[in-house]
C-alpha cells in the first residue's frame, strides 16, 4: 500500500524489516526488487544496487524451467520465454547498468560470478550463472563505446568463460568466445580483451565445436555451424587488420570455409515433387459418344467446295464442360523450417562487411557468393530486418 501510494521512504523501512524474515520466503525476490525500486526513488542508489543483487540471488531458478532451457535454446530467447524470466532479465539489466554507469563500481563487484544459487548442484549453478553473465554483457552492449563499459564487458565475458568448461559446455563457451570477437571489432584499438593470440583463440573455438561429444550442450548442436562460420569471417577481418601487407589468399580461404558451412546450414528441406496430374479414365460408352460427336462435328465443319475456290464455314466451338472431379488437387510444397540462427542481424551485418572487404580486395566472385548467402538468410529467417533483403539484392544486382 505504501509503495502504491508513492510513500517510498516509508515503504523502505517496511521492506528492510520484512525481507530478512525466514517465514516470508514466498515471493522474497519480489520484495527485494520493490525495496530496490523504492531506494532508487529516494536517491539511495547503493542500497538499490544491493537490493537488486539480493533479488537475483533469491529468484527460484531451480523451480522454473529456466535450467532445462539453458541447454536447449539460445540465450536470446532464454529470457523472453515467460513473464518470470522477462522480469528477472529486467532486474539484471537495471542492476548491471546502475553498478557500472551510475555508481562506477569495479567490474569484479558488479559481475554475478560470485552469486550463490541456492538448492542447486554445481553443473546447474554453472549453467544459471553463465546465462546471467551473458545477460549482463548483453545489457551493456549499447554503451560498449565507453572505456569503463568496455572493460566491464571484458571482465564479465572472462568470468563466463571460467564458468563454462570446454568439455561439458563447449557450445556455450564458444558462444561467449564469439562475443569477444564482436566486442573487439566494435571497439577497434582497445585490444582483444584478455586474448593474446587471436588465431589460437579461434582455433580452440573451432575445435570444441567439432567435438563428437558436446556434453551438456547436445541440445545446442544446431548452432555449431553458425558459430564456426562466424569465427571464420571474424578471422578474415582480423587478418585484414594486421599491420603486415594484406594477405588476400588467407582472407579468401577463411571466407570460403565460412560460406561452405553456411550453405550446409541454410539449405531448405527438399521439396515435394509435383508429379503428373492424373485424369480420370473414361468408360467405353463415354469413349464411343466422344468419338461419334467428334465425327459429327467434323462433318458439320467440312468445307463446302465451290467452283475455283474453297469456302469455309466458321463454326463457334462449344465450351468444354469443366468438372472439379476431373483434376486431382496439387500437393502442398514444403520448404522446411528456417535455419536455426542466433543473433541473425549480427550475422547479416558480418556478411555485409565481409562483402565490402572482398570488394576492396577485388574478389568479385567470392563477394557474390557472400551476398547470395546473406540474401538467402534475410529472405527466409524471421529475425532478419526488413531492409536486409533489399540491401543484399541491390548489391547483388550491381555486381551482376
Amino acid at each position: 500500500m505504501l509503495y502504491q501510494a508513492g510513500h517510498h521512504s516509508h515503504a523502505v523501512r517496511f521492506f528492510e524489516q520484512s525481507c530478512p524474515w525466514a517465514s516470508l520466503e514466498d515471493q522474497l525476490h519480489r520484495r527485494w526488487e520493490i525495496l530496490g525500486v523504492c531506494q532508487s526513488k529516494t536517491g539511495d542508489r547503493r542500497g538499490a544496487f544491493s537490493a537488486f543483487r539480493s533479488c537475483i540471488r533469491t529468484f527460484p531458478f531451480h523451480v522454473q524451467a529456466f535450467v532445462k532451457k539453458t541447454a536447449l535454446c539460445s540465450n536470446t530467447t532464454l529470457f523472453d520465454d515467460s513473464p518470470s524470466t522477462k522480469y528477472i532479465a529486467t532486474v539484471i539489466d537495471r542492476m548491471t547498468y546502475m553498478g557500472i554507469c551510475d555508481l562506477f563500481l569495479p567490474a569484479e563487484e558488479v559481475s554475478l560470478k560470485a552469486q550463490h544459487i541456492a538448492d542447486v548442484s554445481d553443473s546447474v549453478s554453472n549453467a544459471v550463472l553463465g546465462a546471467l553473465l551473458e545477460r549482463q554483457a548483453e545489457s551493456l552492449d549499447s554503451s560498449k563505446w565507453k572505456p569503463a563499459v568496455h572493460n566491464a564487458i571484458c571482465r564479465i565475458l572472462q568470468d563466463a568463460l571460467e564458468v563454462y568448461p570446454p568439455q561439458k559446455m563447449p557450445v556455450r563457451r564458444a558462444r561467449v568466445m564469439l562475443k569477444c570477437f564482436e566486442l573487439t571489432s566494435s571497439t577497434a584499438g582497445k585490444g582483444m580483451c584478455f586474448v593474446d593470440d587471436v588465431e589460437k583463440f579461434a582455433l580452440e573455438a573451432d575445435t570444441i565445436l567439432q567435438a563428437e561429444d558436446l556434453g551438456l550442450d547436445a541440445g545446442l548442436s544446431e548452432y555449431c555451424g553458425q558459430y564456426r562460420a562466424a569465427f571464420k569471417l571474424w578471422m578474415a577481418h582480423s587478418v585484414h587488420q594486421q599491420p603486415q601487407a594484406p594477405q588476400s589468399s588467407r582472407i579468401v580461404s577463411y571466407v570460403e570455409e565460412a560460406c561452405s558451412i553456411l550453405k550446409r546450414n541454410i539449405s531448405p528441406m527438399p521439396r515435394q515433387s509435383l508429379g503428373k496430374t492424373v485424369l480420370p479414365t473414361a468408360g467405353k460408352g463415354q469413349t464411343a459418344r466422344k468419338a461419334t460427336g467428334k465425327r459429327q462435328a467434323t462433318a458439320r465443319a467440312a468445307p463446302a467446295r465451290t467452283r475455283g475456290r474453297i469456302a469455309t464455314v466458321a463454326v463457334t466451338p462449344k465450351p468444354r464442360k469443366s468438372s472439379s472431379s476431373q483434376l486431382l488437387p496439387l500437393p502442398i510444397l514444403s520448404f522446411g523450417p528456417p535455419p536455426a540462427l542466433e543473433y541473425a542481424s549480427t550475422l547479416l551485418d558480418l556478411l555485409h562487411s565481409t562483402a565490402h572487404l572482398l570488394g576492396l580486395l577485388g574478389q568479385v566472385v567470392m563477394k557474390v557468393q557472400v551476398l547470395l548467402i546473406g540474401r538467402r538468410i534475410s529472405e527466409h529467417h524471421p529475425q532478419s530486418r526488413s531492409d536486409d533483403y533489399i540491401q543484399f539484392s541491390t548489391e547483388l544486382a550491381h555486381e551482376w
